[in-house]
């Protein structure tokens, strides 16, 4: 007797039926031999009389994409309302939206469904893609890959895996799915909220900057107006000493809601220059005559020729300084004598009436004012102080690009100027000093009063030494001018400071610019390019339907239903058979049987992959 052919199964439990008997009970996915076998019954032979109960033919709306398209546009339709949201409300003040809902909410909810929507059909196109493999060798497990990855993203993403990115409409629905996670988040980059500032319709006249073309000092009369310091206006000398001391506070504009502009313009001002003549200036030193200096050196013996102790320094102007000793000082010894200098000594030059300049000076700063001679060095000159000269001048301030700002810049700045020209004209009471910038040809006049008393006041600050004697205390100015770490600077800011003085005096030759006022306001600011997410999101999506339907033409439309999986069935090639040990149950074992086996869909229903 022949024996009966050998069985593949991939169980051992329980046993299977004969090979013949397999091949006719044609054994489905997940046969369960022993619960359950497949029966299938035969049917009587209809009688001639007996009613056709099939239903008429009808539309296939499961089987086909009639959903999937009305969703497709129903999401186009979601961003064609976005789109005309977002214009209604871009550039609008957000204190004018007066609805429950923010404008952020309401873009939010569009987008979420139009990406719901959106998904749908890709869902659905995966599902269909399952199908779409005809007499095309594949495994089997990934039937079950893409029926995971039609559910979201995490069997999306498996497929991403599985498939290795390679280009086709199942990694552009898998990606498609993945993304959709972030279009929620980036939705929300629509829209921002910036503060912007706008003009006021208008200042009410309370947003100015004050100008003058005339200065005069509210000067006093009788004794007090000797007295050069208490002849200037208190304001003034407030103003030179917080300048000298870094100090001022600066005049600031008027302004009504705490952000103005200003024009352009011009004023009369005070304007300094300063220049370091170290290097160009001459020197020449000679033995002081001093007698308390004389006897010192007559009691050294080793003192027998003349010490340079008493130098002189002519500036390139031909301004010429002599920084003194201090004899209080001056100590000696048998190897050695010790000369101290006065650590700042500043003198003024003569003063002209009919020119712009107000006042100069020439100082001289010693860093280390001691000096030490000994048998070695006594011909020696000292080393040079630091020369500087400084000029104060009527002047021409140009204002320009100006603004006030109450939480940082609250004052206007110079951004050029010009020295006035010599006076044109001289009266009892006024000096006219011309413009010499062309582009004004604007006259200034300064009180003539005002002009001397200034002079002497100035000539009593710089013309002067830091220290008298030890029962003196240091001279207020000088010590300001000595401790400045930079005098240039330490002049322009005395000059500004007396310049806003000018400037603030009412009276003739005043006058007020007008200014704009600006306020600020929350707007609704739409960023056109984060639309650019939902919108390709969508597009990619029709494309994936459109794709998917092209390739399905002619197929049936099983999409996500599960009665493919229900009535189909494995075919396993002659000799295997697929047998689940129901009494050891393990989903693992399932997928790693289904991993190894490779099948084609055939043609036809019910759906049969079998076995290659």
């Amino acid at each position: 007797m022949a024996e009966a052919p050998a069985t593949t199964t991939t169980s051992i439990h329980p046993p299977t039926p004969p090979a013949d008997d397999a091949a006719e009970a044609n054994i489905p996915l997940l046969s369960i031999p022993e619960t359950r076998t497949l029966v299938q019954e035969r049917k009587p032979a209809p009688e001639k009389n007996a009613t056709n109960h099939n239903p008429p033919r009808k539309f296939d709306w499961a089987g086909s994409w009639t959903m999937e398209i009305a969703s497709a546009i129903f999401s186009a339709t979601c961003l064609i309302l976005l789109v005309v949201f977002l214009y209604y409300v871009d550039g609008t003040d957000y204190d004018t939206w007066h609805y429950r809902l923010s404008p952020n909410t309401v873009a939010s909810t569009i987008v979420t469904v139009a990406k719901a929507t959106l998904l749908l059909v890709v869902s659905s196109s995966l599902s269909q893609l399952k199908y779409d493999h005809p007499n095309q060798r594949t495994p089997l497990y990934h039937i079950q890959v893409l029926d995971q990855a039609s559910r979201g993203p995490w069997g999306s993403l498996e497929v991403l895996w599985r498939w290795r990115l390679q280009p086709g409409l199942i990694t552009a629905g898998a990606f498609l799915t993945v993304f959709s996670l972030a279009i929620d988040p980036l939705a929300q980059q629509i829209l921002s909220y910036p503060l912007i500032r706008i003009k006021a319709p208008t200042s009410n006249g309370l947003t100015y900057a004050q100008c003058t073309h005339s200065y005069s000092t509210q000067a006093m009369t009788g004794l007090i107006a000797d007295l050069a310091s208490y002849a200037v206006d208190p304001d003034m000398l407030e103003a030179i000493i917080s300048g000298l001391g870094g100090q001022s506070t600066g005049l600031e504009p008027f302004c009504s809601t705490g952000d103005c502009e200003y024009p352009d313009f011009i004023s009369l001002g005070i304007c300094s220059s300063c220049s370091d003549v170290t290097a160009a200036s001459t020197q020449l030193c000679t033995l002081a005559p001093y007698s308390d200096v004389v006897n010192i050196l007559n009691h050294v013996s080793i003192f027998n020729h003349s010490v340079a102790v008493n130098c002189i320094y002519t500036s390139p102007t031909n301004h010429t300084i002599a920084p003194q000793i201090w004899p209080a000082t001056l100590s000696g010894g048998e190897t050695e004598i010790n000369v101290y200098r006065q650590p700042w000594t500043s003198t003024v030059t003569s003063f002209e009436l009919a020119t712009p300049h107000i006042s100069s000076f020439l100082s001289a700063r010693y860093a280390n004012p001691k000096l030490t001679y000994t048998t070695q060095n006594t011909t020696a000159w000292e080393a040079k102080p630091t020369l500087t000269e400084c000029t104060l001048s009527y002047c021409e301030r140009h204002y320009t690009h100006n603004f006030y700002n109450a939480t940082g810049h609250r004052t206007l700045t110079t951004t050029n100027f010009q020295i006035l020209g010599n006076a044109s004209s001289i009266d009892p009471h006024f000096t006219v000093f011309p413009s010499l910038n062309r582009s004004t040809a604007t006259n200034y006049t300064v009180d003539d009063s005002t002009i001397q008393s200034l002079n002497d006041m100035l000539e009593g600050i710089f013309n002067s030494t830091l220290l008298g004697s030890l029962s003196d205390p240091p001279n207020t100015y000088a010590l300001l001018l000595y401790n400045s770490n930079n005098l240039t600077e330490s002049m322009a800011q005395m000059a500004t400071a007396m310049t806003d003085v000018v400037r603030s005096r009412s009276g003739s030759g005043s006058s007020n610019v007008d200014g704009a006022t600006y306020t600020s306001r929350t707007v609704i600011h739409v960023r056109w390019s984060w639309i650019a997410v939902p919108v390709a999101a969508v597009i990619w999506g029709v494309g994936v339907l459109m794709g998917t339907a092209t390739r399905s033409k002619g197929s049936i439309l099983w999409k996500a239903s599960v009665w493919p999986l229900v009535l189909g069935r494995v075919k396993m090639r002659a000799g295997r058979e697929l047998v689940v040990d129901m009494e050891e149950p393990r989903v693992d074992w399932v997928v790693g049987v289904m991993k190894g086996v490779e099948v084609i869909r055939e043609d036809g229903f019910p759906v049969v992959w079998a076995e290659v």
